[in-house]
């Protein structure tokens, strides 16, 4: 039960970033991503998709 709380609370969190970011999710690592990496502006974006400003991603 506290395991699915927590899961609900980083997916709310996830989407409020996303809508104040203009659709970008704020990460650290490519970890905080569900698909694709986090670039070097910390903002997760997809794999195979054109860097954001040319930016790559993080290991």
């Amino acid at each position: 039960m506290k395991k699915s709380i927590l899961n609900l609370g980083k997916t709310l969190n996830k989407i409020e970033q996303t809508l104040i970011n203009g659709g970008k999710y704020n990460c650290f690592t490519s970890d905080d991503c569900d698909l694709g990496c986090c670039n070097t502006a910390n903002f997760c974006q997809t794999i195979g998709s054109p860097n954001a400003g040319g930016l790559p991603c993080k290991s």
